[in-house]
């Protein structure tokens, strides 16, 4: 097996071809890289290589059909992405999984970008990424970062020092890594998990509701989440999704973005206007008209009082 390569990184600017030679300011930090086994690679998840570094405003760097995945986990500051033409950010104790074989771009936002980053593939790792929804959301709020964090300082002391049966274990540690992914797709909210009559929901609306969990805040339309998510026509998903929910797919996109904005409003000091655009409503004022339709009060209302304002409005939530 071939030693283990811990390198720093350059702490002047460097110029590359596909910045068009610009001169970008480059990180501090270390990479590590693995050379995995056959084996591995038939058999286990494994590492290409990993790190930990600095980045500073206006770094950027890209992927162009590779082999593997790579997973972020931001300690300090912003990183976006770019996948497909639209743009995610990742920030403090969140996660991006990024599919290789897809051209990706991400960079650091604005001031200093602190991140862990690993460079893992495997022979389930596919399934896993769509498992994980990564392709429609790759953002993860990771429930503990601490943990997170220690699992990948423990998977870089691994792979440096290589023990017997390191491959292994190393496959046990990005497991347990994939392992918070999941969890944080577990903790995010959603109204209902069964439909009307007490049946679980069909693939179609289950895809659909999962969908608007996660892009809630985005520009969604049905007719995108009918034929792109649920694999479905427009009639036929709106049909059924009202069969098991009890509501159109716009009225329960709608309601779901109040319930999101009720909880900025009783634990943030953001404006209504910009409540209203973090959940999905550009404009302030329908946003207003919308929440007391709702509600019963006004955004202000509710939260100067928000345990009033749901005592008066009992019954009209969502369904646990």
């Amino acid at each position: 097996m071939a030693a283990k390569e811990e390198r720093p990184y350059l702490k002047r600017p460097i110029e590359y071809a596909y910045w068009k030679k610009a001169r970008v300011p480059h990180g501090a930090g270390v990479e590590v890289m693995n050379y995995a086994s056959p084996h591995a690679r038939a058999l286990w998840y494994y590492l290409r290589s990993m790190g930990h570094v600095k980045h500073p405003s206006g770094w950027k760097h890209e992927h162009h059909g590779e082999d593997g995945f790579v997973l972020h986990v931001v300690h300090r500051g912003e990183l976006w992405h770019l996948i497909k033409g639209r743009r995610y950010v990742a920030r403090p104790g969140e996660a991006c999984l990024l599919d290789l074989r897809h051209d990706v771009t991400y960079g650091a936002g604005v001031g200093t970008s602190q991140f862990y980053w690993a460079w893992l593939n495997g022979r389930d790792m596919p399934r896993v990424f769509l498992d994980l929804g990564a392709d429609q959301d790759p953002v993860f709020a990771l429930p503990d970062l601490r943990r997170v964090e220690s699992l990948l300082r423990e998977l870089r002391e691994l792979t440096l020092r290589e023990p017997k049966a390191y491959e292994v274990r190393s496959s046990g540690l990005l497991t347990m890594i994939l392992a918070e992914l999941f969890a944080a797709r577990a903790d995010t909210p959603t109204w209902i998990s069964e439909g009307q009559a007490g049946r679980p929901l069909s693939e179609p609306v289950r895809r659909g509701i999962d969908y608007i969990t996660r892009n809630y805040d985005q520009n969604i339309s049905v007719k995108h989440i009918a034929l792109a998510v649920a694999e479905r026509s427009l009639n036929y998903f709106s049909r059924r999704f009202h069969q098991e929910v009890g509501m159109s797919p716009v009225a329960y996109l709608n309601r779901f973005r109040i319930e999101q904005a009720k909880k900025f409003l009783a634990g943030g000091n953001q404006s209504v206007a910009q409540i209203a655009r973090s959940v999905g409503f550009p404009d302030p004022d329908h946003f207003t008209r919308m929440f007391a339709r709702a509600v019963g009060v006004t955004p202000r209302a509710y939260r100067r009082k928000p345990q009033s304002a749901r005592r008066n409005r009992s019954g009209t939530g969502p369904r646990a």
